[in-house]
């Protein structure tokens, strides 16, 4: 029963203790909501709520490092949904940590954590139709795990994207592994084309970019003809996805008659402030 009112007792005080310090938050007063939380938790120091409430705190005024730095105690010795939610948004991976962890011996990290980084490297590669060298990483990592099947997947990718990427011709040599050839360079039908030609634009229109590129990048591989507004669509598909050297290779490669549009393209692509090579199709 001493427990049970105990526990009501914290419970009310935390309470109390939130509403003083969102007061002071949502009145543009951070510090001086964080010290109510921090003197509460010295006071209570296994009230894993104001912990993870201190932890939001430090997030929404950008101190991240504070805030994972908390949250990581509170996930571990707590069952709290939003503190989880939030540990995962600021844990959130890149692909180069993920290279980092695929790297490591077998001894060092466990199975079911190479699995994950692969699943969320295939998933980023997948989001990222230009990607290169991402796609490059996964094709020397199936080759050293002797995943033929996943490593020749990864060539047709990358060769679709660009057909004389050097070091993976290199490879398809060195380990036996297959170029397409053969089957890129039939053409399609015209019916079956302008079926591909009203999906590219249906995609397109419909802000699927990913899926728009991953589709063009695969006719144009092909080397059969396309309309000029479907390129024009992937010079903005391009920009869209942020990879603005792409868009400015579009421009380049097409001869395409003067007007409005191109030339608000063209534009668009000289305000940028990004210096990319031609050569670069990835950015982390």
């Amino acid at each position: 029963m001493w427990h049970s009112l105990y526990a009501k007792q914290n419970e009310a005080d935390y309470y109390a203790m939130k509403k003083v310090a969102y007061h002071y938050f949502d009145g543009g007063k951070s510090r001086q909501a964080i010290g109510v939380v921090k003197d509460f938790i010295k006071k209570h120091p296994k009230s894993y709520r104001a912990q993870n409430l201190l932890a939001h705190f430090y997030y929404w005024t950008g101190d991240k490092r504070h805030s994972l730095k908390i949250l990581e105690k509170v996930v571990k010795k707590s069952n709290l949904a939003e503190a989880k939610r939030l540990w995962r948004r600021l844990q959130k991976k890149s692909p180069r940590k993920v290279q980092s962890s695929l790297q490591k011996s077998d001894t060092e990290q466990h199975q079911k954590d190479i699995s994950a980084d692969l699943v969320f490297l295939l998933q980023y590669v997948k989001s990222h139709p230009f990607d290169i060298e991402n796609r490059k990483f996964l094709l020397h990592y199936f080759i050293s795990v002797n995943a033929r099947e996943e490593a020749q997947r990864m060539v047709d990718e990358i060769l679709h994207i660009a057909p004389d990427e050097s070091e993976t011709l290199k490879l398809v040599k060195e380990f036996g592994l297959r170029i397409n050839a053969s089957e890129s360079k039939v053409s399609v039908s015209n019916a079956k084309m302008n079926k591909i030609v009203a999906m590219l634009h249906s995609d397109f229109v419909q802000k699927r970019y990913c899926r728009f590129v991953n589709l063009y990048n695969a006719v144009v591989h092909q080397g059969d003809y396309l309309p000029e507004y479907i390129h024009l669509d992937a010079v903005e598909a391009a920009v869209e996805l942020k990879e603005f050297a792409i868009a400015r290779g579009i421009l380049l490669r097409h001869d395409f008659r003067p007007g409005k549009h191109v030339r608000q393209l063209q534009a668009l692509l000289d305000q940028k402030v990004f210096h990319i090579s031609e050569g670069s199709t990835s950015r982390l």
